[in-house]
């Protein structure tokens, strides 16, 4: 019976280091299953070279491959793999395979593809391989049998409170404490739940939670942020959760836990703009207390046309309204906001920059970043983009070169791009010339 599994998230060196958690949460099942696992992040060395030595012994090589780069990485590595041994079972999950299974599977260097969540998934393949066991009865699994694709019954989503929690030991933390800036000196990400219940049409969310959300607890967060805390000295958490401020009860006793421990670490979080609409002025300030400094905000656009089109349920003055209420209460807020929708991107980019000016007629304490529009697979609004001119890739490789942040639709031009570029630039310096002002430097 063979124990070891290895677990790769095919970053690109050189990158900003982000906890692996899509890894490190897989990696924690198998470990209290009893397999050995090993985890290794494409951004931290050559994993080609470090599976030399102990490939004859691997049961299985997962990835986690979100859409765009990480497939081109992973695929690089794959076929590496292949040349070492040609009976090591590769199986890909994460974003891209599980909206795009079939077309994943299709890759002759894809042997499975695990869909969803993939905690529960990855340890019942590890027990049907080891045993022989038919692979019909495992929730979430595709694979190739006698040249079809067979795809498995989905496996429903479990909150991360029930799932294993994260072993730290299966990772070097070190690595990834980073000095940022825009929070502490010693920062590093964090992850508390999966999913968001709301229904943005731009967005992976909805497609792979199905407007689900599935949290951990906030005892057993603030445990895991204690430990980062005391062991290794961390006194900055970005919290990468798509939204996490969906239970304001859980936001607060998480809070609450915080100041009774009298744990000190600035955070940042994203959430939405009816959490902060909701709070009360004494939740505001034990949100502060507790070192919460920081919201991201998914304001998307200026435009009322726009936030109906993609499901937002508030108004250009509601974020007016907040920015204020949020700067009283000395939070800083993120807004993010995507520009250039068919069929007039020139209009929404006008009405988008009108309503920052008239946030920062109120405040400047906040800052805004931009975003043009880019059609994400499957998700509600793409169809509509494709109704539009956008043309989408058909192979696995092609997705390698889907990028989020650069410009791919027919309806934006190279001047829109750059004028949205030069208003980048204007705002971070504006930005940066009041917080020093500020500082009084």
């Amino acid at each position: 019976m063979k124990k070891k599994i290895i677990l790769i998230i095919p970053n690109v060196i050189n990158k900003q280091m982000v906890m692996p958690y899509s890894i490190l949460a897989v990696g924690s099942a198998l470990a209290e299953a009893g397999y050995e696992v090993t985890l290794l992040d494409g951004g931290t060395g050559d994993i080609v070279e470090e599976l030399q030595e102990i490939v004859s012994q691997v049961l299985y090589i997962g990835f986690s491959v979100f859409t765009g780069e990480q497939i081109g990485v992973a695929l690089k590595i794959s076929k590496s793999i292949r040349e070492l041994s040609q009976d090591i079972p590769l199986v890909w999950g994460g974003w891209h395979p599980s909206v795009f299974p079939e077309l994943t599977l299709a890759h002759e260097l894809v042997d499975f593809v695990v869909r969803g969540q993939g905690e529960l998934t990855a340890v019942e393949l590890a027990k049907a391989l080891n045993e022989e066991i038919e692979f019909a009865s495992l929730y979430g699994l595709s694979y190739k049998t006698d040249g079809e694709f067979k795809h498995n019954q989905d496996r429903k989503s479990i909150v991360r409170s029930e799932l294993p929690r994260y072993n730290w030991d299966l990772i070097d933390v070190n690595k990834y404490i980073i000095n940022d800036p825009a929070i502490s000196t010693r920062a590093i990400t964090y992850v508390s739940s999966q999913g968001c219940p709301y229904s943005c049409g731009f967005c992976s969310d909805v497609v792979k939670y199905k407007r689900g959300w599935y949290p951990m607890t906030a005892q057993q967060m603030f445990e895991d942020v204690q430990l980062l805390v005391n062991e290794y000295d961390v006194n900055g958490i970005l919290f990468y959760d798509s939204n996490f401020s969906v239970d304001p009860n859980r936001v607060m006793d998480f809070c609450q836990l915080i100041v009774d421990a009298e744990l000190k670490f600035k955070w940042l979080i994203a959430g939405h703009i009816t959490f902060l609409q909701r709070l009360k002025p004494e939740e505001w300030a034990l949100l502060r207390k507790a070192g919460c400094f920081k919201i991201l905000i998914g304001a998307e656009s200026g435009s009322q046309r726009i936030l109906d089109l993609i499901g937002k349920n508030f108004t250009p003055q509601d974020l007016i309204d907040i920015s204020k209420k949020a700067s009283d209460h000395d939070f800083e807020i993120f807004f993010t906001m995507i520009i250039g929708w068919p069929p007039n991107p020139e209009e929404d980019f006008e009405m988008t920059r009108q309503l920052i000016t008239s946030i920062q007629e109120v405040t400047m304490d906040h800052e805004f970043i931009i975003h043009i529009y880019a059609p994400f697979p499957a998700t509600p609004l793409y169809p509509y983009a494709c109704e539009h001119g956008y043309t989408a890739p058909t192979r696995l490789e092609e997705w390698a070169n889907y990028d989020y942040y650069k410009s791919t639709t027919p309806w934006i031009s190279k001047d829109f791009e750059e004028r949205v570029q030069k208003y980048r630039m204007e705002l971070n310096f504006k930005h940066q010339k009041y917080k020093m002002r500020k500082k009084g430097v």
